[in-house]
């Protein structure tokens, strides 16, 4: 059975207020970490968009290419400057070196082996391109994250920094949230 196209149809749940407080925090976490290191993208990837919920950190950017496995998810984008793209976050859809910028907000978490995941980032990012990723920490709040319907895959800050550094990414900043810690990253050379 598909979780993620039944979840689809009632993803507005997370308009709720108490769950979209947590997601604006989310967004503005994100938002900060853009505008301290300066970047605002001219083309960005974003794997596993869902339907387009964080797209809004990346309001003023060019182009957005909003990527997610679940064609249910990315017919219901409604984000300006934004194609959808039906695709698998282990087997991008790109060529390699062609994108600047690849996002996954709230990916890495359904990721049984995330080390796959930042291969193929890396082998679609452009020289010198970034990653704007999250991940879900062990927490009560994220343990909570199983009655979803899906599996969560937690993983503690350190582990997930020395994997992206054993993969050649280079931290440019970092946020928390109750939920989520944020990266901003860069390929190393």
């Amino acid at each position: 059975m598909d979780w993620w196209r039944i979840k689809a149809a009632v993803y507005g749940l997370r308009g709720l207020p108490l769950i979209r407080r947590i997601l604006n925090r989310e967004t503005q976490g994100l938002a900060a970490l853009l505008e301290r290191a300066g970047i605002q993208p001219g083309v960005v990837l974003d794997a596993g968009s869902g339907i387009g919920s964080s797209l809004d950190v990346f309001r003023g950017s060019g182009t957005i290419i909003a990527m997610d496995r679940c064609y249910g998810m990315v017919r219901r984008i409604r984000c300006r400057n934004t194609a959808g793209l039906v695709g698998d976050a282990l087997h991008f859809p790109v060529r390699g070196g062609s994108v600047p910028f690849v996002s996954a907000v709230g990916l890495v978490e359904y990721l049984r082996e995330p080390s796959v995941f930042l291969d193929e980032v890396r082998r679609v990012l452009e020289n010198g391109g970034y990653l704007l990723v999250t991940i879900a920490p062990p927490g009560f709040l994220n343990r909570m994250r199983i009655f979803t319907g899906h599996r969560v895959f937690l993983i503690r800050p350190d582990a997930w920094e020395e994997r992206m550094r054993v993969h050649g990414f280079i931290p440019v900043g970092r946020s928390h949230t109750p939920m989520q810690v944020q990266y901003l990253c860069r390929i190393s050379p």
